[in-house]
């Protein structure tokens, strides 16, 4: 899958004459930034100012996303358009998109996590610039431009923006409902 400016396409294998050929995937918006692209057991998947998409080896489809309205709330469009990237955790099977609310000037302080295999999506206050994730190691190593921190050690958040935090709520189901 290749990335311009204007249009996202495919380079596939054709043969002789030509070995490669390109193929320009319609419609399909291009990621936010060039470090908005994510590769993952799935296929590809990149960030755009029309939601998330994934390229898995044949079609360009859109992904749900459940947290959209929460990144369209806070998403600075030019500051990301810089900072935004991603980040794969194997170990978890997660993709992490960070992105500017404009509140850090120069700096990605918010961001979307995916879980790619149980379709579940997340979101957080967190400032990172980038990210290494071995296919062995527990603990992704990210860093925020001037510290290098390991993630998912012990409950020690300092100099944390926000601290974790949960919401639930009660979901009743009637004796003739069902959930889906």
């Amino acid at each position: 899958i290749v990335f311009t400016d204007r249009s996202v396409g495919v380079v596939r294998f054709q043969g002789l004459p030509y070995i490669y050929g390109y193929e320009r995937i319609v419609d399909t918006p291009i990621p936010y930034s060039s470090a908005s692209i994510a590769e993952v057991s799935d296929g590809v998947i990149w960030a755009s100012m029309a939601g998330f998409w994934v390229f898995n080896g044949v079609n360009v489809a859109p992904l749900p996303c459940s947290v959209w309205n929460w990144i369209e709330d806070a998403i600075d469009d030019s500051g990301s358009k810089y900072f935004a990237h991603c980040f794969v955790s194997t170990v978890t099977s997660e993709m992490f998109w960070f992105f500017s609310s404009g509140n850090e000037v120069g700096q990605a302080d918010r961001y979307v996590v995916f879980d790619y295999k149980e379709k579940i999506w997340g979101m957080g206050k967190m400032r990172r610039t980038a990210g290494l994730s071995y296919p062995n190691d527990p603990n992704p190593i990210l860093a925020d431009g001037k510290k290098v921190y390991s993630h998912e050690v012990e409950y020690a958040y300092p100099g944390a923006v926000e601290l974790p935090w949960v919401e639930t709520f009660t979901l009743n189901v009637g004796n003739t409902e069902y959930l889906s």
